[in-house]
């Protein structure tokens, strides 16, 4: 409990001497990792930047329409938050992705099937997740809003290092002749730098080009896998958004 408040309050002071951590702007990539950096005791604080025990139950944003899908649903710790829900909903609205595939699911699914239900009844979502009983759990928020029709809840095994065991037959079978073109990696949850391959395994399934996002990227893992995913060929990172735990944003563009 003390080293909770000890992280809280670090995390207030840290918060407070940098606003820009939570201003909802696109922050460059090496500017939030030289703060992690400033602030990590030579690596002896795992994720100084990263907000500790911030939630909010249900949703705040300005779109009325996501209300009830998220009515006493807590936001903000292991979810997306309302302002990130809300940036989301304006990237998608000008982006329209044909295919979202989603690692972790949870409130992001049910915020990427709302926009499909409403704005592209034939597209798709495909949510892979670890434990088999928040799938369901997810699959029954999807019915009770009546936005099941465009997702599709896969459950798949983690490896010895924590790693999603990427199954791309089972994911191309729901694709039925589509193909990827936006990346949301929220999971697995598991040790430090397991969702790195998220994005590498499941390059076979992408259109030529498209979007990725990697949520909780204020952490000292996700930090490391933009890194490695900036090396990768054909793939850039364009920043970080400053909401939430913070939000890691790129794209593919595949020769």
């Amino acid at each position: 409990m003390l080293a909770h408040i000890q992280d809280r309050i670090r995390n207030i002071i840290i918060n407070r001497r940098h606003p820009e951590l939570q201003s909802g702007k696109i922050l460059d990539f090496e500017h939030v990792c030289q703060l992690h950096n400033a602030y990590s005791r030579n690596h002896t604080i795992e994720n100084p930047i990263s907000p500790v025990g911030k939630k909010e139950i249900g949703y705040s944003g300005s779109n009325a329409e996501l209300v009830d899908i998220f009515k006493g649903i807590e936001l903000g710790t292991w979810a997306i938050d309302s302002r990130t829900i809300d940036w989301l909903w304006d990237f998608l609205s000008t982006s329209k992705p044909n295919a979202i595939l989603e690692f972790g699911s949870g409130s992001s699914t049910c915020l990427f099937c709302a926009w499909m239900q409403k704005y592209n009844k034939s597209g798709i979502v495909i949510s892979v997740e670890q434990h088999r009983s928040e799938a369901e759990k997810t699959s029954a928020r999807l019915r009770e809003h009546g936005i099941a029709s465009n997702g599709r809840v896969l459950c798949m095994d983690t490896d010895a290092a924590g790693r999603i065991i990427v199954d791309c037959d089972k994911i191309l079978h729901e694709l039925n002749g589509r193909k990827i073109d936006m990346l949301f990696s929220d999971g697995p949850a598991g040790p430090v730098g397991c969702r790195a391959n998220t994005l590498t395994d499941s390059m076979p399934l992408f259109a030529q080009s498209g979007h990725w996002f990697l949520h909780d990227s204020y952490r000292i893992g996700e930090l490391g896998i933009i890194k490695e995913w900036e090396n990768v060929k054909g793939v850039a990172v364009g920043g970080i958004l400053a909401s939430g735990n913070g939000l890691g944003i790129g794209r593919w563009d595949l020769q």
